[in-house]
């Protein structure tokens, strides 16, 4: 067998195992047939975006739930438009047609990683980006099949379906820059008020002093 990525529309695909059960279930007998014989088998594996105004399938509902379901895992809207994407799987035997396949439910997952077109990359240098590819599935259910803040991203599925890849933008922190430099004598920069506690022996009395200080 040999594995082809398609034309998908710029998004780099690599890392692609998919599983010798779910491979020998790919064939008919006229085709097993072909193979023993010498023809090659060609699994194609295909990633496009939908277009913005393909509604076929129900696209703005799905999309909805997708979003849905990022905001419910980080507790924030989504930033950008994200794109509805295609993910479809072929086989070719010999110079025979191609025929689009579906995995068989039992025959184990295909594997792969998909890369983030250039045009939904960050080039704020202030913002962290974290992507999510979110699967949508034929019976209406959604769940994040992957995440992270790195432009390429690794998928695991039994089901093709549909996807929805987006991302949600957040400020840097730079509160741990401005602790720098901070005490807690008194010639720190702390807050304007402060406690400090001394410490003493058992047979001394506590000493407990509140010092108030300057910006």
């Amino acid at each position: 067998m040999t594995y082809d990525t398609g034309e998908n529309d710029g998004f780099a695909v690599s890392d692609v195992t998919i599983p010798a059960e779910l491979a020998a279930g790919l064939l008919n007998e006229t085709e097993k047939q072909a193979v023993e014989a010498g023809e090659t088998l060609t699994v194609t594996l295909e990633i496009k975006e939908k277009a913005s105004g393909d509604t076929t399938g129900g696209n703005e509902e799905a999309k909805a739930k997708a979003e849905a379901e990022v905001k419910k895992s980080t507790g924030t809207d989504v930033s950008g438009s994200g794109m509805m994407l295609d993910i479809k799987l072929y086989k070719q035997v010999g110079n025979g047609s191609k025929q689009e396949i579906e995995p068989e439910k039992g025959t184990g997952k295909i594997a792969f990683t998909i890369e983030v077109p250039v045009s939904m990359r960050n080039d704020d240098e202030e913002v962290i980006r974290t992507f999510f590819v979110v699967h949508i599935y034929d019976d209406g259910r959604v769940e994040i099949a992957s995440s992270g803040t790195d432009t390429t991203l690794p998928v695991e599925t039994d089901r093709l379906s549909s996807w929805y890849l987006t991302y949600v933008d957040q400020k840097k922190d730079n509160s741990s820059e401005n602790e720098e430099g901070k005490t807690d004598d008194n010639t720190g920069s702390g807050n304007d008020a402060a406690e400090k506690k001394v410490t003493v022996s058992d047979n001394k009395p506590m000493d407990y002093r509140t010092e108030t200080k300057g910006s």
